[in-house]
């Protein structure tokens, strides 16, 4: 789950419902609103390399 600090749409609360309801599942906050891979595209990308990646 990424989610954005500033995500009026989807606020943080909702991203920690998804990820409390999904086994294994781990959540990345980024200092952006709805659209945080166009907003925060490196930490994004890592976020998502890294949950690609991880063993």
């Amino acid at each position: 789950m990424i989610a954005g600090r500033k995500d009026m749409a989807t606020p943080v609360e909702a991203g920690e419902y998804i990820r409390a309801h999904i086994p294994g599942a781990s959540m990345t906050l980024l200092d952006a609103a709805h659209i945080s891979n166009v907003e925060q595209p490196h930490d994004f990308t890592e976020a998502v390399v890294g949950f690609l990646t991880q063993r």
